[in-house]
């Protein structure tokens, strides 16, 4: 059978052996062969799709190890605020921005940092309402975790006297019983979330719960349109493979759908994710995810949860105390032992579990449920993960390896790096515990599988904008180890060591025959010193163009 795609004049880079490969040929779905120029072109027919590199790189599609598609795709349509400091520049872009947008429902700002206010650690609702004082105003900070919102978006979403929100989160009040505008972690921050014109249903999947009342036909249609524009942007930035952390029903049908209607350009895995407090039935819900979703483009085999929440605002879970909060640690949102039963029964069934964790605590804690699983079960090989691990106790290092935990890191958060400032929260870790923070090196040397991501739209999305920040992370101090990976280490984290991560490394990751066919194709040679200039040309997913400049 001739070739159905032949890129020919490439500098392939498989991610796997030691070949030097100028063309490939796709059959199907399927990479067929890797060869010469000459060797591929005789596989060709006047059918075949040849498509020319011009020298340029050729390399597997990326693996998007953790992102959040719903919101990301969502957050193309608000206002941006990294880097924007002090309130008279804030004041400044949400102004323009309400001026532009006169029928938005829910004015949303992202990416606002802790301190942007002159200083101020929290933007009450007052200092919003003379910026915003007639339409709802909701700024998300720069970790997404928390938010801030005006009198009349805490008013029209019925929460101006505050709400049960649930372990680990709430609306702030103050001594007179009314909100002061501080939304703490999302189940707070969706209550306005709501007034926007998605409903807040583009964060529900985050805080694993499903949709109140009935969705119209309308409202369904318009949040699939959302998702085809997130994937979309996602073939865009070469991205082939995406591990979407929202988990709910609702989701998982729309994705379908998606999926039916020819429309899923990108390969997803969708969780379930299970909240604290859930009971073990809960876990049937997980089965039947499973059991609905099992293609080679849509599956579920993964349950998600939070431990914690984040270190900026002191929910992250810590060994120690806080350097700056004498006395406080925060705490865990699952119960040890609870966690440690659940995720045993998890892996007695197979699941993959995947864990937010932040602090050294919750790391920890993590551990220690899968350490429980291990003695129950025995090694299942089900690849469990700990996510984002921005601080974990040395004591702790060897227990990745010992239990094969993947560590799933994101290149664009530590402090100083893409967006995100050194201070404070490098001063809210402890200069004690920076050899311990978002520590790559000092894990991958320990023998732990490392992947990388974006938890977009928390970052930037695009893996090539990823793999820059990652080799340009500098140090905090001069006496500081120089945690980056090597470039090669780097691209593997991005493919090879995702698909690792996500038990698909038989099928995708690097370029071999036999192989699916996800591929990106480059405008010029990727090196370390070129990944911040390159784009892409072309992707390819399930041997079909996604994506073409």
């Amino acid at each position: 059978m001739p070739a159905t795609i032949a890129i020919i004049n490439a500098d392939i880079l498989p991610m796997i052996g030691e070949g030097k490969f100028q063309a490939l040929a796709i059959e199907g779905n399927a990479i067929s062969a890797l060869g010469s120029n000459a060797e591929i072109q005789a596989l060709c027919d006047d059918t075949t799709q040849v498509i020319d590199a011009d020298g340029n790189t050729v390399m597997p599609g990326f693996v998007e190890s953790h992102m959040h598609l719903f919101l990301g795709a969502y957050s193309s349509k608000v206002l941006h605020l990294p880097g924007v400091e002090g309130t008279e520049s804030v004041t400044k872009a949400i102004c323009e921005f309400a001026a532009a947008n006169p029928d938005e429902s829910l004015l949303v700002a992202q990416g606002l940092g802790y301190e942007a206010f002159d200083g101020k650690r929290d933007a009450d609702r007052h200092i919003l309402d003379q910026i915003c004082p007639d339409r709802p105003l909701l700024i998300q900070s720069s970790d997404f975790h928390n938010g801030w919102a005006n009198t009349i978006a805490l008013t029209e979403a019925g929460v101006l006297h505050g709400r049960d929100v649930g372990s680990g989160s709430q609306i702030e009040l103050d001594d007179d019983g009314v909100a002061t505008g501080v939304l703490t972690e999302p189940p707070a921050v969706s209550t306005v979330q709501s007034l926007g014109a998605h409903g807040g249903r583009e964060v529900l999947g985050l805080e694993g719960v499903e949709p109140a009342g009935t969705v119209t036909r309308d409202q369904r249609e318009a949040d699939k349109s959302l998702l085809r524009a997130g994937l979309n942007h996602c073939a865009e930035h070469g991205i082939t493979t995406i591990i979407n952390m929202d988990g709910n029903v609702y989701q998982a049908d729309l994705l379908r759908e998606i999926e039916a209607e020819g429309d899923l350009n990108c390969r997803l895995e969708l969780p379930y994710h299970f909240t604290p407090g859930e009971p073990d039935e809960n876990l049937e819900i997980a089965e039947q995810m499973r059991r609905d979703l099992n293609s080679d483009m849509l599956w579920c085999n993964r349950v998600k949860f939070f431990m914690d929440g984040v270190m900026d605002m002191g929910t992250g879970f810590r060994v120690q105390d806080y350097p700056d909060q004498p006395g406080h640690k925060s705490e865990p949102l699952h119960a040890p032992e609870r966690f440690a039963e659940v995720a045993t029964e998890l892996d007695k069934r197979g699941f993959q579990i995947a864990v937010h964790a932040i602090g050294d605590g919750a790391v920890r804690t993590v551990l220690d449920g899968y350490e429980a699983a291990h003695k129950a079960n025995g090694p299942q090989g089900n690849r469990h993960r700990v996510e984002h691990i921005e601080l974990h106790d040395p004591a702790d290092r060897p227990r990745f390896a010992e239990l094969d935990v993947v560590a799933s890191f994101m290149p664009p958060h530590p402090p100083g790096c893409g967006d995100f400032p050194v201070e404070p929260l490098a001063s809210i870790i402890g200069k004690d515990q920076w050899p311990d923070a978002y520590a790559w090196r000092t894990l991958k040397d320990a023998g732990v599988r490392v992947c990388f991501s974006s938890d977009w739209p928390i970052a930037a999305l695009p893996p090539l904008t990823g793999i820059d920040i990652a080799m340009t992370r500098e140090t905090w101090a001069a006496d500081q180890k120089d945690e980056r990976l090597t470039f090669q280490e780097t691209l593997e984290a991005y493919t090879i060591e995702g698909a690792y991560a996500c038990h698909r490394e038989d099928k995708i990751g690097s370029l071999e025959p036999g192989l699916l066919a996800d591929i990106v194709i480059l405008d010029r040679i990727l090196t370390e010193g070129t990944a911040a200039k390159a784009s892409v040309t072309t992707t390819i997913c399930n041997g079909a163009v996604t994506y073409q400049k």
